[in-house]
C-alpha cells in the first residue's frame, strides 16, 4: 500500500496465512476494501472486509467459490455498497445484496464450461451511468464481451458490430462511451451504451490491444 502517490510502499498483511487474489474498493466509502482470499486453512478462505484501508480485516463469509487466478475480480455497486459482484471459481459470477455475507449465483446465460482465464483479465465492470434498478455489468471473456442488466438478469453477448472472440478488457466512460479490447480483433468503441460498436483504427496501425484505460477528459 502507498499513501504518498507511489513514492513509498509498505506491505498490508493478510489477516491469516493465505493468498489474496483481488481487492475491490467501495466507491462511496474510501477506507472500505473487500478481498477474496484462498487461505492455507479452508476455513479462512472467502471474502474479507477492511474498514481502515487494510490495517485490519474481518471475514464475511467462508467459501472456496471465489476463484484463484489472475482472472479474478470483484466490484462494489457505486450507489449501494451492500451490492457486490465477484467472479467465481467455475467462471460464473456471484452476487451479494447484504454486503458480502451471503452470495447467489447469477450466471444464467454464461457458458461456464467453455470460459477460461488463460491470459484474460476477466475484470468485471459496472456501468455507473445505469440506474440501480437497471444496473448494467460487463464481463470480458475468451468468448467475447458479456453484459447483464437488471431486472432481466441474463448474460448476453454484446453484439451489433462487436466481434465474438478474446475480449480481455472493457472500460465504461461517461456519455454512453464504452471501449472493449479484443486481443485478436482490435480496439472497439460504442457511443450508445453498447447498442452498436465500431473498430478504432486511425493511428493504431493494426496493433491488437490487451488492456484499455480511459481518462476523464
Amino acid at each position: 500500500r502507498s499513501t504518498d502517490q507511489g513514492d513509498s510502499w509498505t506491505p498490508v498483511a493478510n489477516p491469516v496465512a493465505g493468498t489474496a487474489y483481488y481487492l475491490a474498493g467501495d466507491p462511496q466509502e474510501p477506507h472500505t476494501l473487500y478481498m477474496n482470499q484462498l487461505g492455507e486453512a479452508e476455513k479462512t478462505s472467502g471474502i474479507w472486509k477492511s474498514l481502515d484501508n487494510g490495517d485490519s480485516w474481518v471475514q464475511l463469509c467462508q467459501s472456496r467459490d471465489f476463484g484463484t487466478s489472475r482472472g479474478q475480480s470483484g466490484a462494489v455497486d457505486p450507489e449501494n455498497g451492500q451490492v457486490l459482484y465477484w467472479t467465481a471459481a467455475d467462471m460464473g459470477v456471484l452476487k451479494s445484496t447484504d454486503g458480502g455475507l451471503t452470495w447467489k449465483d447469477i450466471s444464467d446465460g454464461l457458458p461456464k464450461e467453455k470460459l477460461k482465464h488463460d491470459r484474460h483479465s476477466n475484470v468485471l465492470e459496472i456501468d455507473q451511468n445505469s440506474s440501480l434498478q437497471h444496473r448494467r455489468i460487463y464481463y470480458p471473456t475468451n468468448l467475447g464481451l458479456y453484459t447483464r442488466s437488471e431486472p432481466d438478469g441474463r448474460w448476453r453477448l454484446a453484439g451489433n458490430g462487436l466481434p465474438i472472440g478474446n475480449c480481455n478488457d472493457v472500460e465504461v466512460c461517461d456519455g454512453g462511451i464504452i471501449y472493449a479490447a479484443l486481443t485478436d480483433a482490435g480496439l472497439y468503441r460504442s457511443r450508445d451504451d453498447g447498442k452498436s460498436w465500431r473498430r478504432c483504427e486511425n493511428g493504431l496501425e493494426g496493433k491488437l490491444p490487451y488492456r484499455v484505460v480511459a481518462t476523464d477528459n
